[in-house]
């Protein structure tokens, strides 16, 4: 089957090993609408002698990616992913400060390997706008910080969950409602002091209602991690 861009997906991942990259933790870029060219030419270095009667003799040298630019519609997802609280360019200086590097990874649907490139985000600002029903494009730059290369297929985000740890309230009986991007993904009636829940990367909010008792009100994110949500008493 030929390959066609149609269902591509471009992820990102953080090394969890210096070195080492992740196969797991994938969070697709759902607003992206178009990678580089990732098929740089190697460079030849010549290395032709005096002796030499016919050809020119090269032995390879590096690869340059240059700056790698991606596409994207301009969105709230998309800057929050990148510049958000957690955003990749937020906390890449944190990470780098661990020596964990983040992974870009293309891949392509009906083709049995990924493309993974380490990379760093570049800052970005507004793009152009003209009068019209026309939509903001971004550019979002990267540069690759070591080799690139086709592996296996990634595991994503939504197929890994976290535990999320919501404790504090003291007692039991208290509906926890845990929404994801305004909808309801679980709800509970808490049996124990504490309660886990697990649930895959993402940004929710959690309610606390007791009967009687002011309701509360966290916002959490689970970014390849465990989290845990404190409330006050609701005894």
């Amino acid at each position: 089957m030929v390959a066609k861009t149609i269902g591509t997906k471009v992820s990102f991942a953080w090394e969890t090993v210096s070195g080492v990259r992740p196969t797991t933790g994938y969070k697709v870029w759902c607003d992206c609408t178009g990678h580089p060219d990732l098929n740089p030419e190697r460079e030849q270095i010549e290395t032709t002698k005096l002796c030499e009667t016919n050809n020119k003799t090269y032995e390879d040298g590096l690869m340059d990616f240059g700056t790698l630019s991606f596409g994207s519609n301009l969105t709230t997802d998309t800057m929050d992913l990148f510049i958000g609280a957690n955003g990749y360019v937020t906390i890449y200086a944190t990470k780098q400060a661990s020596e964990l590097g983040l992974w870009a990874c293309v891949d392509i649907q009906g083709i049995n390997k990924s493309y993974f490139i380490p990379v760093k985000p570049q800052e970005f600002g507004l793009p152009s706008g003209e009068a019209g029903s026309n939509k903001y494009e971004l550019e979002v730059r990267f540069l690759a910080t070591g080799s690139a290369g086709w592996n296996d297929d990634p595991v994503y985000d939504t197929d890994t969950t976290y535990d999320m740890t919501i404790t504090g309230y003291v007692v039991t009986g208290v509906d926890l409602d845990i929404l994801k991007d305004d909808k309801l993904a679980r709800s509970i009636t808490t049996s124990d002091t504490s309660t886990i829940v697990p649930l895959p990367n993402g940004t929710y909010t959690v309610i606390a209602r007791k009967t009687g008792k002011t309701s509360q009100i966290q916002d959490v994110t689970i970014d390849s991690d465990a989290e845990t949500v404190t409330f006050t008493t609701m005894a």
